[in-house]
């Protein structure tokens, strides 16, 4: 959530990180750190507005909401200094659904305030509601009850293939059609705990996991944290693409070849599922994704790469 890690983010090619933002402390210059080096390398950046409890009214919330978006718009009022490429993406909250002292109705009127808010600051910008942790029915039947309005959302799911069967099934049950999901937490090594897996299975599991939520039609991914740090859970240092010291794992190689291979595609489909085969679309090309056992035909020449 909160690397810093640019030289590593540039190596790998990421192209978009996210970072969050406690509208109780309304301490500027750390986000404005993180504009600035996003700007240096190319990257786009998510915002998450938190509130950890609502102790402050929804007018409030929406007021200091709107302090953010004025700083990191880039219409030239009250701009953040230096301020060349503006912040579009926003997410409000991180993971309310179950958070102790929030209920759906109450977490509604501190959205629905902000939403607004953010529209009328800059009507370019793009905002999710809080993420949620896997196909969460009772908080989509909600998004879906309440009428809420949002341009994308934001999924965390820490298993393999990211539960986006269910996921997208889901959402057709309950209406919901084109919807843009970006994937900002995802975990393959486990989580509290260590799952008993190599360095090598997590780095298949997250490749496989990425070709087949982008091929199923989810906009982006990411993992949960590229560097670990000492204090996190054993299961998250496992999921980490870096490890304390600062080696690179296979994980960080599997993620960079995965970016140079299908990063910019235009559309993408699943053609087979045993064996596996995902097709991406370029307007210069096509990259087929394999695994998996059995015959596969494919029309034409194809250049063979073995991603290891």
């Amino acid at each position: 959530l909160e690397s810093i890690d640019f030289k590593a983010m540039a190596e790998l090619g990421v192209t978009w990180k996210r970072a969050g933002f406690d509208i109780l402390n309304p301490d500027f210059k750390p986000m404005d750190n993180q504009v600035m080096a996003c700007q240096k390398a190319g990257i786009i950046l998510h915002v998450i507005i938190d509130l950890p409890f609502p102790q402050i009214p929804p007018d409030e919330f929406a007021r200091r909401v709107r302090e953010i978006v004025e700083r990191y718009d880039g219409d030239g009022v009250n701009d953040m200094p230096e301020l060349k490429f503006p912040v579009r993406h926003y997410e409000i909250m991180n993971e309310i659904h179950g958070r102790p002292g929030w209920s759906l109705e109450t977490y509604k009127e501190y959205y629905v305030k902000a939403y607004e808010t953010i529209k009328e600051a800059c009507s370019e910008c793009r905002v999710s509601p809080s993420s949620f942790v896997g196909p969460d029915e009772e908080y989509l039947r909600f998004l879906r009850e309440s009428d809420l309005k949002f341009d994308f959302l934001s999924y965390h799911s820490y298993v393999d293939y990211l539960e986006i069967d269910e996921l997208m099934g889901l959402l057709q049950e309950l209406g919901f059609k084109n919807i843009e999901i970006w994937i900002t937490e995802s975990q393959f090594g486990g989580m509290e705990r260590k799952l008993n897996r190599s360095e090598h299975e997590v780095a298949e599991a997250l490749v496989k996991s990425y070709i087949y939520a982008l091929a199923r039609g989810i906009a982006k991914v990411t993992p949960s944290e590229l560097d670990a740090k000492e204090y996190f859970p054993e299961g998250l240092k496992h999921s980490c693409l870096i490890d304390v010291d600062g080696r690179r794992k296979p994980a960080f190689y599997a993620y960079k070849a995965l970016i140079k291979m299908i990063d910019g595609f235009n559309e993408a489909s699943v053609i087979s599922r045993d064996p596996f085969l995902a097709e991406f679309r370029f307007d210069d090309k096509v990259i087929y994704v394999a695994w998996g056992r059995g015959k596969l035909l494919l029309k034409g020449f194809a250049r063979l790469i073995d991603l290891y």
